[in-house]
């Protein structure tokens, strides 16, 4: 059965080179730059909005990302967290499209690290919903975190709605929100308020 196989960290300064062992033109940081440099993009911005959720949190961010594991960060504290990111500005034409978080129930991951198994629940036990505010794109300025806006919700209260996504309406007014500088904080009143009404995972 295929097995996940973690990566080791790389340097943007790490160089590609043939067989022969010659140098070529190509860079890690090169490739970074290339590939994900369009933050308005669905997929680049999510995986942004998970490192910055976990750099506020605290969180070991010199392990690279696994994208199968149950949920997305472990703080210090042995908080799962969650992270769930949408814009306003997009890289392709949403004009009128409604904000909406999805992938709120997800199924556990194999003991192999490589398969999804059983029912979809809620596998964290807080969720951080990140929107970048930016409305139009030439404002979009996306390394500014006073662009960004974030709610936390616990577990307890997502499981009471019991959906697979949620309307960014919805987040406001169930969700507290943070900014980027209070967001450690409010992850850990959140936990700590519902962490004793918050059934156990099996």
């Amino acid at each position: 059965m295929a097995r996940y196989l973690p990566s080791r960290p790389h340097d943007p300064a790490d160089g590609f080179h043939g067989g022969d062992g010659a140098p070529s033109q190509a860079s890690v940081g090169g490739f970074w730059q290339w590939a994900f440099s369009n933050f308005a993009d669905n997929t680049i911005r999510g995986i942004l909005a998970e490192y910055l959720v976990g750099a506020a949190l605290g969180c070991p961010m010199d392990v690279p990302r696994n994208p199968w594991a149950d949920f997305d960060l472990l703080t210090p504290d042995g908080i799962k967290v969650e992270v769930k990111a949408s814009g306003r500005v997009q890289s392709w034409d949403s004009r009128g499209s409604a904000v909406v978080f999805s992938g709120l129930k997800g199924q556990a991951v194999t003991g192999d690290g490589a398969a999804y198994e059983g029912r979809r629940q809620f596998r964290a036990d807080v969720y951080v919903f990140a929107l970048q505010t930016a409305t139009h794109p030439g404002d979009l300025r996306p390394l500014d975190l006073g662009q960004w806006a974030f709610w936390v919700i616990p577990r307890p209260v997502l499981q009471e709605l019991d959906q697979r996504s949620i309307s960014l309406s919805r987040v406001e007014r169930l969700g507290t929100p943070a900014t980027y500088a209070t967001l450690r904080e409010t992850v850990l009143a959140c936990h700590a308020a519902a962490s004793q009404d918050a059934p156990a995972l099996v």
